[in-house]
């Protein structure tokens, strides 16, 4: 008979230790955090704001949140771009290229540029918009007619396909719909296991509610494959809801901008936790704006932002929890 000594019985003791913490590791979920927020315009009142001081004061009250997160979405509704060439239409802005660290330094990861306003100092200034952010640290998503790729963000075995989209009418995004559907149905098909976000530009301004036509289409995304559409543009916080398993924001109101509209001073930055293959929680985040820097709700205030009514009514059963932040 082999008797075990106390030397062997330690060793064993040690393997044994080991072997369980990497079970624990191994059996602990994978997740990945994405924050997406509504408008950023950094032209205008948004400059007035600012003054003299630094430009990071526009994200002083946002900070921890963006922080909560690995990956961070705005879209930003201006070039920033030393390029003075601009389009001839009514709302033309240029934002300051040097403000780009402050976004950096914020935390921000991703800048949308699929919108109305990103050739408004033409071509050459959204060159160097996306140059620009790009030697920040900060990716620029965009699809259009000569690219239908998503932004894939690949982490912790999870993958994240995010579609920044113009759907405006008469806009140079030279993307059709019939187009993007394509494209999310084959990237579904080479990617099974993926989350697919559209974050389009689209709907009628001020109106907070979904015209008939974008409910249409959100959920065409959804049965073409996509998990959940975050939409911007309307200026102002619209209905969300449930369809065939996916999530519908249809508009995120503005986060950073200097209007005065009814509504216009209120946001939602939404928080989509992934886990490999599905939504696993989403966190609201209802923003109240006060010249034109963003800020959490209070309790008293969150409210106002939220159309809870309208969510109560349209996601009961939703499989993801769904919380709401404020301070």
């Amino acid at each position: 008979m082999r008797t075990c000594t106390n030397q062997s019985i330690s060793r064993f003791s040690i393997t044994a230790a080991v072997l369980l913490v990497l079970v624990l590791c191994s059996e602990q979920p994978e997740y990945v955090s994405v924050l997406f927020t509504g408008d950023v315009m950094l032209d205008r009142g948004v400059r007035n704001a600012v003054a003299w001081k630094e430009p990071d004061i526009l994200f002083n009250h946002v900070r921890d949140i963006f922080a909560e997160n690995d990956f961070v979405f705005i879209n930003l509704e201006c070039p920033l771009t030393t390029v003075v060439n601009p389009a001839e239409k009514e709302y033309v802005f240029r934002g300051d290229p040097s403000w780009i660290p402050a976004l950096t330094r914020a935390g921000v990861t991703h800048a949308s540029l699929g919108n109305n306003h990103i050739l408004d100092q033409g071509g050459i200034g959204a060159q160097e918009t996306v140059d620009s952010l790009r030697a920040h640290d900060i990716e620029p998503v965009w699809i259009r007619g000569d690219f239908l790729e998503p932004a894939v963000i690949r982490r912790n075995g999870v993958i994240v396909g995010v579609y920044s989209v113009n759907l405006l009418p008469d806009t140079l995004s030279g993307v059709s719909f019939d187009m993007l559907i394509d494209s999310i149905r084959q990237f579904r098909k080479d990617n099974p296991q993926s989350i697919i976000v559209v974050y389009p530009h689209w709907g009628w301004e001020y109106i907070e509610e979904p015209h008939k036509g974008q409910i249409e289409n959100a959920r065409r995304l959804i049965d073409a494959g996509a998990n959940a559409i975050i939409g911007h543009h309307p200026h102002v916080v619209q209905t969300v809801e449930e369809y065939n398993e996916g999530i519908i924001f249809y508009s995120l109101g503005n986060f950073i901008f200097d209007q005065y509209y009814p509504g216009t001073d209120k946001g939602l930055a939404v928080q989509l936790v992934f886990g490999k293959g599905k939504i696993e929680q989403i966190n609201l985040f209802p923003i109240i704006i006060e010249s034109a820097v963003p800020r959490l709700a209070s309790t008293d205030e969150w409210s106002s932002v939220l159309n809870l009514k309208s969510m109560a009514i349209k996601l009961p059963e939703y499989s993801a929890p769904i919380r709401i932040n404020y301070r």
